[in-house]
């Protein structure tokens, strides 16, 4: 709850169906790269480009 109040704060901040990560979409790289810069120390992060479409199911 607090990561996702925190990530919120850049926009349309999401959680995985598990609720094990937060995420949000980012126009450019750079500026995903900034937030992650600024993430709270005892957190852990990355900037991953998004996927209409997951990759597994290309392999099927």
């Amino acid at each position: 709850d607090e990561a996702l109040r925190w990530l919120s704060r850049c926009g349309d901040a999401r959680m995985t169906g598990t609720g094990a990560s937060v995420f949000a979409p980012f126009a450019e790289r750079a500026q995903a790269q900034q937030w992650l810069q600024s993430l709270p120390d005892a957190w852990s992060g990355f900037v991953a480009r998004g996927m209409n479409r997951s990759a597994v199911l290309a392999l099927v």
